[in-house]
């Protein structure tokens, strides 16, 4: 058997244990009926898997990640084991003030959370993205250089929630908070000469590019 098939059993087993999925022949394992229920095929199947009786192939563990909604290459490596995650930063830039063009986007380096504060913040891994900000219009709440965490999934507006969006062609970060039933895009800057309100005349899902969860700057 290939090191990379022993990796996918330790981590499916691993997996199976920590949601609770335990054999009741082996308490250190996965249970193999639990594994037929969710994926299909026998549990004599899955047992040969668990156990290293048979290998796991790339083309059956893509598919395990998929039905258990883990990430893509998890059973690979031990990312899922580790407490931490990494999430992408993105060349990405967010106007707070002028918009922000971005024609290219590429993955500039990655940033680690913890699995438990992205879970609790509601966002899975494969959703998460840090992107830059641009500008003064959000402060004293985000700062000019600021890196923000987003949840891209999360694209359904809630009232005093900020988010990354697109406005002509532009990417802009605002709090998003409704006014006589309107929705509007709002800086947190008291300056509103400087930085006035977006009234956003129509669907706001069809803007919103996530929902902005963590910020990191400097002091």
């Amino acid at each position: 058997m290939s090191d990379m098939s022993l990796i996918r059993r330790e981590n499916l087993n691993a997996i199976c244990l920590r949601q609770g999925w335990v054999s009741r022949k082996n308490a250190s394992a996965g249970s193999p009926s639990e594994l037929m229920g969710r994926l299909g095929r026998s549990s004599s199947f899955w047992s040969d898997r668990l156990n290293g009786a048979k290998p796991i192939g790339a083309e059956l563990a893509r598919e395990i990640e998929e039905s258990l909604n883990l990430p893509k290459y998890s059973l690979d490596g031990d990312a899922e084991l580790s407490d931490f995650i990494q999430v992408a930063h993105l060349s990405v830039e967010v106007g707070a003030g002028p918009g922000r063009t971005n024609s290219v986007v590429e993955e500039l380096s990655a940033f680690q959370f913890r699995r438990d504060f992205l879970r609790s913040a509601g966002v899975s891994p494969l959703n998460a993205a840090i992107v830059n900000v641009v500008g003064t219009s959000m402060e004293p709440t985000i700062r000019d250089g600021s890196a923000l965490l987003l949840n891209r999934s999360d694209k359904e507006p809630r009232n005093g929630s900020i988010y990354a969006f697109s406005w002509d062609g532009d990417m802009l970060v605002k709090r998003f908070q409704i006014v006589n039933h309107v929705w509007h895009a709002v800086s947190d800057n008291a300056d509103k000469d400087e930085h006035p309100d977006i009234i956003i005349d129509g669907k706001t899902e069809a803007l919103i590019q996530g929902r902005a969860i963590w910020v990191c700057s400097k002091l």
